[in-house]
């Protein structure tokens, strides 16, 4: 299980390392942006590695707790369970897979909000992309390979699954994080969802690999590689001209203040 490890001191020391820069005080969200957050003016307009980074971000000490023991709970068993490499790709691409779709909902996705003017506040509708970080994509996407390795199971008419989880305590992960999204402020619930559904789809893929001819069960990298690849590809093309001039006045007004 040396990978979860590594996963987790990773997001510890990237954290601590923010912590410190930042004055021993939680962020700002300039300061995230600068270290790798995701924003959807910068991550599709040519600057698609903030996909991977954003995952190794967090804004607070509960916020990287609270994942760090998402990731050491879940992260142990499938790593037992798949090996350490389907389990990387598996980690890696719910990142991906959750940053993207957090990207594409904030930077795509118009919501409304109340604007004061003229002495009364007139709804304005707009999009308003915000900095999102940390690992609760790819946590979920743990969970989602979870479930994946079970639902393959009852296909197969196996007995147990590789994962010794029971189903029920991994829809309560799910739900419960789904359901936190909803009630808190401040919880990207799209990178919730990008990783869960990533997590449960490439999971899926390579159990259905893994009971192939072993010429088919070396094929893991290639679908990190690939999977990867298309998500980059995609980030690198997704912006639009309202997204390129967000990010070019960004950058003026950046420049400004430094002057």
């Amino acid at each position: 299980m040396w990978l979860t490890c590594l996963f987790a001191v990773i997001n510890a020391v990237v954290f601590v390392s923010l912590w410190a820069r930042a004055g021993f005080t939680a962020p700002s969200s300039a300061l995230l942006l600068d270290w790798g957050g995701n924003l959807a003016p910068f991550t599709l307009t040519g600057e698609s590695w903030r996909l991977l980074t954003s995952a190794f971000l967090h804004v607070g000490w509960i916020h990287l707790l609270l994942n760090l023991y998402m990731l050491i709970v879940l992260g142990t068993l499938i790593e037992r369970a798949i090996g350490s490499l389907r389990y990387g790709v598996v980690y890696l691409l719910s990142a991906l897979g959750g940053s993207l779709v957090s990207s594409s909902w904030y930077g795509f996705h118009e919501s409304q909000t109340m604007q004061f003017a003229m002495g009364m506040f007139i709804p304005t509708t707009a999009i308003h992309p915000v900095v999102s970080v940390g690992a609760s994509g790819a946590v979920m996407g743990l969970a989602g390979a979870a479930a994946a390795l079970h639902f393959h199971a009852s296909l197969r008419n196996e007995g147990t699954a590789p994962v010794q989880i029971k189903p029920v305590a991994i829809l309560q992960v799910i739900v419960l994080n789904l359901l936190s999204g909803f009630q808190i402020s401040g919880i990207d619930q799209a990178a919730h969802i990008g990783g869960l559904c990533t997590g449960f789809l490439i999971g899926l893929m390579l159990q259905w690999l893994a009971c192939g001819p072993k010429s088919v069960r070396l094929g893991a990298p290639v679908i990190g590689v690939v999977f990867a690849a298309l998500i980059f590809y995609f980030a690198q093309h997704a912006g639009t001209q309202d997204l390129f001039e967000w990010k070019r006045a960004m950058m003026e007004q950046n420049a400004t203040q430094t002057e």
